[in-house]
């Protein structure tokens, strides 16, 4: 058990967290509202990022409650063997990528009205995303995997909340 300290000092306003991933270092990621936190267990030092706004999709803001139709909360998280954290948010059309050799972040693209549910990093780098799209008040989902190679392959009819990397692929669970 750690304590990562008063949640108001690291920019968390509930300290409820949303998502939670452990790097190749051992690192614990630990993502809540629009803010990161890292957690070194080899140290015990304890960093904090906020999130770059992300752009919001409209289409998922119009079915969400007036309260929340601007929020980006942290939703899923993976680490990938590079120590690279993939993030989703509430409400984004992209997946930002913590690249923590340069602090600095990139985003994927992803279908506009679609939201990611779960990530997942497999063992050759691919980023799986589980996605949910809304369309007239049906939800569908898919699983959208991003190759290492930046390539992307969308499987569709694939109903998930929750994505694993295996040895040979993904697994979806609803």
């Amino acid at each position: 058990s750690v304590d990562l300290g008063d949640p108001s000092s690291l920019g968390l306003i509930t300290g409820i967290e949303n998502a939670i991933a452990i790097d190749s270092a051992g690192r614990v990621w630990v993502g809540a509202n629009q803010s990161l936190v890292s957690y070194n267990p080899q140290d015990g030092t304890i960093s904090h990022l906020i999130l770059p706004a992300s752009p919001t999709d409209s289409q998922l803001t119009a079915i969400e409650p007036a309260q929340l139709a601007n929020a980006q909360s942290i939703t899923a998280m993976s680490a990938d063997a590079d120590g690279d954290v993939a993030i989703a948010s509430q409400n984004s059309n992209v997946v930002q990528v913590l690249q923590t050799a340069s602090n600095g972040f990139t985003q994927i693209a992803l279908p506009v009205g679609t939201e990611v549910t779960d990530l997942a990093y497999d063992v050759d780098g691919s980023l799986g995303a589980a996605i949910s799209s809304v369309s007239g008040g049906t939800v569908t989902g898919s699983v959208l995997i991003v190759h290492s190679n930046s390539s992307q392959t969308s499987v569709t009819g694939v109903s998930t909340q929750h994505l694993a990397a295996t040895p040979t692929g993904f697994l979806a669970s609803d």
